[in-house]
């Protein structure tokens, strides 16, 4: 995943889908970028705020 600001830097990171067998051999997984699920009328809704400067 990629985001930038506006004339700002490029912060580039790896987001990771709860319940996922392979979060834990990644060696760069934190449970600080998981991203947030919920069932909504038949499909899967996944949320990450970010916060950048």
């Amino acid at each position: 995943m990629k985001v930038q600001p506006r004339g700002g830097r490029v912060l580039t990171t790896q987001l990771y889908f709860p319940g996922e067998s392979q979060n834990r051999s990644d060696g760069l997984f934190r449970k600080a970028l998981l991203v947030r699920t919920a069932k909504n009328a038949g499909w899967l809704a996944g949320r990450f705020d970010f916060v950048v400067g």
